[in-house]
């Protein structure tokens, strides 16, 4: 019982009782984060409340290893059920972070476009280029937000390789029946 509740969290960089009820399907996770917590099993708390704490990291290392020798649909799962519980929670970046460890890109590409807004304007543009570099080439092909993102990251670092192409995928995406190379106008604004 304590063995694969420790194995399931581990995929977890911090924990509370309600994230481990979502990430294992127990209800009784406040009782057994309080047990090792009493025990000194390897658990650190990370708040005066005890309502959040982490493994210790070798221990958190050694946990992941063993969680990686079982089912890897498994794991898949964790990380699905961390980044559902995540995001509800109002931490896109966690619900990324589980989405990408997931290989659920589809997902992390939403969660990142609905992100890129608040990025921009925290001016958190190593996080978005992290995240962006993370993605495969595929999946900013029906998604000009995403790659509207991905050229801001870049810009910002001042590097213009292939900006001029991203751009034209979004312009073509956006004006799908305009032939190349044409001027497109709207509302006054031309697009090149």
């Amino acid at each position: 019982e304590i063995r694969s509740f420790l194995l399931d969290t581990s995929v977890l960089a911090r924990m509370s009782a309600p994230l481990c009820s979502a990430v294992t399907g127990r209800p009784d996770a406040k009782v057994i984060l309080d047990r090792l917590d009493r025990s000194n099993l390897f658990v650190v708390a990370l708040d005066e409340r005890r309502g959040w704490y982490r493994y210790h990291h070798l221990f958190a290392e050694v946990l992941r290893a063993r969680l990686a020798d079982g089912p890897p649909d498994h794991v898949v799962d964790l990380h699905r059920a961390a980044s559902t519980w995540w995001e509800a929670d109002g931490d896109r970046a966690e619900a990324i972070r589980h989405s990408l460890a997931a290989g659920d890109v589809e997902r992390a590409a939403e969660l990142i476009e609905l992100s890129v807004p608040h990025l921009r304007e925290a001016r958190l543009d190593g996080t978005l280029r992290g995240w962006m570099d993370a993605l495969p080439e595929w999946v900013f092909a029906d998604r000009p937000v995403l790659n509207l993102g991905r050229v801001g990251s870049r810009m910002v670092t001042s590097e213009t390789e292939g900006v001029s192409a991203m751009l034209d995928d979004v312009e073509a995406w956006l004006e799908p029946d305009a032939p190349s190379g044409d001027m497109v106008v709207h509302d006054h604004v031309e697009l090149a």
